[in-house]
């Protein structure tokens, strides 16, 4: 064999070892598209192609079988080279979730093309088509899901900007469908979510999630919570009844399980000006009765502000100048300000909060409350009088002193507690909740229903009426607390986007998330929790950040001096000017000259007003020059030194073996 091969030339041993390697290629490609089909290999920094336990728990839990049709036009991808991609990057997606489900998925494909059959259904199935010609035929991207009982669910378009949530689009999808029955959340709060006149009777983009995943019951209490519900949701409460916190008192102690959210200064009901200074608590919500039953203090007269985690906003300055400064109440939590340890926050990368309130426990409190949310240290509480009408970012951060303390802004609160109503119902026993003595008593009823029920149980031996309402709790309680409901404003969590004439948000925060992952746990189901955060479209440049505040506490002083001695100069210019106007006399030499130095003196301090702004951005140009040289200079520099290296070594080897032999 060897003789044979010898005598062959060197030519023909390169074609034949060509159409070998172009064999084994073909052959190893064939191989692997059947046998690592669902194999891959993550190395981005939040394993955005792996998918979570919590996907993989879903897909191995559904009991009957689920149709995923995925509607893709050729015309569409051929000429956008980015939906090429993302189809490509959907369709591996769904062919691992049927792989994984071990069959009960079943995955169809569909090509639909202009004005066709195929083009009709899509349309008729809730799909958006997108204009893919002049002449009007459109385009189709989306996928349709049924279960085994004909209910279906829709994603209308694949939308590019939303691939980072597009495993926890599709999961969530997956889990309506093999879980129909959603558990059921008592809403208790006077705030429109479901129908807000501002929107136009729409509801809230959190009430929408929050409907996704639960059945949604709003409540009107009339002294008991019904027993279907499962989690109690109370959102900033305001003025509750005395039956309705009977009823959130009983639910409390005899098991149930509760989320509550309130807020010391709600921002977002918007105010007139014309109405002025909003009264003392006007702005706040408390559970008062409550909370002092519980073992826990929430004041409605402070804020916190928090100078490590404050968002930043334009203000206007002297001079009529936009100004980029840090406002102390609007908090931007991140990781190192939620519970590690619980599975609500762990999977979280950022929930924005406004003017926040905190919880502590009272003294000799039975119960215990453990952070979920908190502040770092350099925090401090800010009167709500400060925030609550027309705030001033800069004289928040000139005022600002550190307490070196960190405030708790939710909670887990758990331990025995006792009623707030230990004689029971806080209304007559022969009336209904939310009636009055008198209007019984008008009617002539009260005294008869009195004298009934006294001769019933009049006499010796009398069975005593039995007791429907609990003194103290039947185990330790188990409720959440949550110091803002702000946070489930859009505003403070949502980003909108356009997209073919149609409208679509994109999160920025987790604020949703948190509050869905807190149901969820309170619920007994903990599968779509990991998901939810993952990918965030935020992803801020953490030690940029760190130096742009460093600089602005090393440059505020300055800065604020000069902008006062600014405005002094410019008014006093104007005062003299003002004189000479209203006089119409001819100004003297000397009151040109002082008009001449106060306008110098106003070129020469706007000068050195923009010499510190410039001085504010001195660091962080620094280190975007670094960065941009690192990524654009050095790596390459270093791959090829690395290249070279490597070169040099087999040169060096060729060089020894050739001498050995």
């Amino acid at each position: 064999m060897l003789e044979r091969l010898k005598k062959i030339d060197r030519g023909s041993l390169a074609l034949i070892a060509i159409a070998t390697a172009v064999l084994f290629f073909i052959a190893l490609n064939i191989l692997s598209s059947g046998t690592l089909k669902t194999s891959q290999l993550d190395l981005t920094e939040d394993s955005l192609y792996t998918l979570s336990p919590g996907t993989v728990s879903v897909l191995k839990s559904i009991d009957e079988p689920i149709t995923l049709k995925f509607y893709l036009s050729s015309a569409l991808t051929e000429q956008s080279p980015v939906h090429a991609q993302y189809a490509n990057r959907v369709r591996e997606l769904l062919e691992r979730y049927a792989y994984i489900s071990d069959g009960k998925i079943k995955l169809e494909t569909y090509a639909p093309e202009p004005y066709t059959l195929e083009d009709d259904r899509a349309m008729s199935q809730g799909l958006r088509g997108v204009p893919v010609d002049n002449a009007g035929a459109v385009g189709y991207f989306g996928l349709v899901a049924v279960n085994s009982t004909d209910d279906a669910l829709v994603i209308p378009f694949f939308d590019p900007d939303r691939e980072q949530y597009l495993e926890y689009d599709l999961t969530k999808l997956v889990h309506s469908l093999a879980h129909p029955k959603k558990p059921t959340i008592g809403l208790l709060s006077y705030l429109p979510l479901a129908a807000d006149p501002s929107r136009e009777y729409k509801p809230w983009e959190f009430y929408r999630e929050l409907s996704q995943f639960f059945r949604v019951k709003s409540l009107r209490t009339e002294g008991r919570v019904p027993d279907d519900i499962d989690v109690l949701l109370i959102v900033h409460p305001k003025n509750l009844t005395e039956a309705e916190q009977f009823a959130v008192d009983q639910f409390v102690l005899r098991g149930g399980k509760a989320l509550v959210i309130v807020d010391p200064n709600f921002e977002t009901t918007k105010r007139d000006i014309s109405q002025g200074q909003p009264a003392a608590g006007e702005t706040g919500s408390n559970l008062p009765k409550l909370f002092d039953a519980w073992g826990v203090e929430f004041s409605t007269d402070k804020v916190v502000g928090d100078r490590t985690v404050a968002q930043s906003v334009t203000t206007a300055q002297a001079g009529g100048r936009s100004q980029v400064a840090d406002y102390l109440p609007w908090l931007a939590l991140r990781t190192p300000n939620f519970a590690k340890d619980d599975v609500t926050t762990t999977q979280l990368s950022r929930i924005n909060m406004a003017s926040a309130g905190f919880f502590t426990l009272k003294p000799g409190a039975k119960t215990e409350l453990k952070p979920l949310l908190f502040t770092s240290p350099q925090s401090e509480q800010i009167d709500v009088s400060d925030v609550n009408f027309i705030p001033d970012p800069a004289a928040l951060l000139n005022n600002f002193k550190s307490e070196d303390r960190v405030f708790t802004l939710a909670a887990r609160l758990t331990g025995p507690v006792k009623s707030i109503y230990p004689n029971g119902p806080p209304w007559d026993p022969i009336t209904k909740p939310g009636e009055s003595g008198a209007e019984n008593a008008d009617s002539g009823k009260a005294a008869e229903n009195a004298a009934e029920n006294a001769a019933e149980n009049a006499g010796e031996g009398a069975a005593k009426p039995e007791q429907k309402y609990l003194t103290e709790s039947v185990k330790p309680i188990n409720v959440v607390l949550v110091g803002d409901a702000d946070m489930l404003a859009e505003k403070f969590w949502l980003q909108s986007r356009s997209l073919y004439g149609g409208e679509g948000t994109v999160p920025i925060a987790n604020n949703a998330e948190f509050i869905i992952n807190i149901l969820d746990n309170l619920s007994g189901s903990d599968d779509l929790i990991g998901l939810r955060s993952r990918g965030l479209s935020y992803r801020p440049f953490i030690v940029t950040e760190q130096i742009r505040r460093d600089a602005e506490m090393k440059y505020r002083e300055t800065e604020q001096k000069l902008a006062l001695k600014l405005q002094s100069t410019e008014a006093k210019l104007q005062d003299l000017r003002t004189q000479g106007d209203s006089s119409g006399e001819v100004l003297s030499n000397e009151q040109r000259d002082e008009i001449e130095k106060f306008r110098h003196e106003v070129i020469l301090v706007r000068q050195q007003l923009r010499d510190v702004q410039h001085a504010l951005r001195k660091d962080i140009d620094a280190l975007d020059t670094s960065l941009k040289l690192i990524n654009i200079w050095a790596v390459p520099v270093i791959i090829a030194i690395l290249a070279l290296v490597l070169f040099v070594v087999r040169q060096a080897r060729r060089r020894r073996r050739a001498l050995h032999t």
